[in-house]
């Protein structure tokens, strides 16, 4: 789990819920009645994530997943002293040594007509074995 992502619950009445995960990524908020739900997910050097959920006593449990963002982006726009005219910079930080395998599958095209076994291998900190 994500540790410290800030979850938000939002009802269709504006009722709101909050909460921080926990050091697992688990979010406990009780007292909360069945019905439509707005749930919105954020956390450090990771994507959001919002959907819309209906709450029954059966199903009241949500998992969500973060994607890990390595790579971000900073843009600024400085004004100059000449008019219409700005300097505009870009800065990119890519996070190395980060333990973020990748998958793959091979074949990479798959022709859906004439199946096939297919060998997903994750790359990197954690490598495949047989």
């Amino acid at each position: 789990g994500v540790a410290n992502a800030t979850v938000r619950l939002i009802a269709l009445d504006g009722t709101r819920w909050n909460g921080i995960a926990d050091s697992m990524g688990y979010v406990h908020i009780n007292s909360i009645p069945e019905g439509l739900y707005r749930l919105s997910v954020q956390a450090l050097k990771h994507a959001s994530f919002q959907e819309t959920f209906v709450l029954v006593e059966e199903n009241n449990r949500k998992v969500v997943f973060l994607n890990r963002e390595v790579v971000s982006f900073t843009w600024t726009v400085t004004p100059t002293s000449v008019k219409e005219k700005y300097t505009i910079n870009l800065e990119i930080e890519y996070e190395t040594h980060v333990p973020a395998p990748v998958i793959l599958v091979d074949p990479s095209v798959i022709d859906l007509d004439a199946l096939i076994d297919l060998y997903p291998c994750v790359v990197g900190p954690c490598p495949c074995e047989d």
